[in-house]
Formats: structure tokens, C-alpha cells, sequence
């Protein structure tokens, strides 16, 4: 299987739908990329408000025909209840990539985690991510910034023309071992000089001096 990682929380602005869009394109090139399937996993869970968004999720990915696996948070529960240590970092060695198509965040942790676990990411160009993040130089396979509305179903969605283009660069990625490996070591690299504990604690101890 080719294993796409949605490691948010189901929550509405988190926008999963246009991931399983992007699973949908990526099914249709699978045997070009040498896999029997695309498997879009959410790691996260619905809090009470994001049920009714969670089923519309579902409803949505069986009108795509897609394969989902839904988590609810299960690998924090397995790791309380066994004493094996299994959380959210654990499942990203396991995936072929991230998705982050979320409209608007306070940062990007999971952004950041990706980064971390050296993993392509396709996600939506929010604002934070535009003014804090994308200067920096960053590779990934961008959404764009442009959403528009499914009337019929109320999920959010890009272009055709933005889509094809994201499903295409993705492909490429994915099969290309050296120029994948290029980039996500370039993006780690990013993130250690800009986002980590000792640059976190010059930026500290400025603020404090």
C-alpha cells in the first residue's frame, strides 16, 4: 500500500477532504507508482462539534471510492493501555506521505513533524504557513491558496487545474527515490537550523536578556 498520513484531529478547518482528493488522483497512477492501493490514514480523532464533519468524511471518501482507515487517537489509547510506547510520531516512519491541507493554523506542528520524520508533504498554503514558514525555503507540494465550496456536500475544494497539477508533482516525488531524498533532507535541514531546541533557546534567551 501507499500510505498517505493525515496526522491532524478531524476538525473542519483541517479541510481533509481535499487530501482524500489527492488519494483520489494518486489511485488512479498506483500502478505507476508500483503499489495495489493508496490508504489515506487519520491518526486524529472528532471532537463532539467535528462529528457531523466526520461523517460527511466518510460519506465523501465512499462517493471517491477510496480506502481510509480512521484511527480516533487508537495509538495514544494503545500505547496508555499496553505500555508499549506507540503515539502520532510513531505512525510517520510508516507513511509514503503527509498531507496538511488545513486552511488556517496557530503554527504547524505537524508540519514540523514531517519535516522531522523527512517525509514529502502536500499541503495548503495558509496564512501562517505564507508569512512564517514558506520564506524560509521549504519544498512541498502546495494546494495553493485559493479554496472554494461544494454546494452539494459544503466541503471545500481547489481547482481541477490545481489538483492535477498537485497529483502530478506528487507522482513524480514518489517515484523518483533521489529527488525525493533531495528534498526532505533539504526541509530537515531547514528545520534544524530554524526551528530547533537550541535555536529555540537562543531565540529565548534573547527575549529574556
Amino acid at each position: 500500500d501507499l500510505i498517505v498520513l493525515q496526522a491532524t484531529r478531524i476538525v473542519r478547518r483541517k479541510n481533509i477532504e481535499l487530501s482524500m482528493d489527492v488519494v483520489k488522483g494518486l489511485q488512479a497512477r498506483v500502478e505507476e507508482l508500483g503499489k495495489k492501493r493508496v490508504v489515506l490514514v487519520m491518526a486524529g480523532y472528532a471532537e463532539k462539534r467535528d462529528e457531523g464533519y466526520q461523517e460527511k468524511l466518510r460519506e465523501y471518501a465512499r462517493s471517491l471510492g477510496i480506502n481510509t482507515v480512521e484511527l480516533n487517537g487508537l495509538a495514544n489509547d494503545y500505547s496508555a493501555k499496553t505500555g508499549i510506547k506507540c503515539d502520532l510520531l510513531g505512525l510517520y516512519p510508516f507513511a509514503d506521505l503527509i498531507t496538511y491541507p488545513s486552511e488556517y493554523e496557530g503554527f504547524g506542528n505537524q508540519f514540523l513533524e514531517a519535516v522531522h520524520a523527512k517525509k514529502p508533504i502536500v499541503l495548503y498554503e495558509y496564512p501562517v504557513y505564507k508569512a512564517d514558514i514558506k520564506p524560509l525555503g521549504f519544498e512541498v507540494v502546495a494546494l495553493g491558496e485559493n479554496l472554494s465550496f461544494d454546494t452539494n456536500n459544503g466541503l471545500t475544494k481547489v481547482s481541477q487545474e490545481v489538483l492535477e497539477r498537485v497529483v502530478e508533482e506528487t507522482v513524480e516525488i514518489l517515484k523518483d527515490g533521489e529527488k525525493r531524498k533531495q528534498m526532505v533532507e533539504k526541509n530537515f535541514g531547514i528545520g534544524a537550523e530554524n526551528f530547533s531546541f537550541e535555536k529555540t533557546g537562543e531565540v529565548w534567551k534573547k527575549l529574556l536578556d
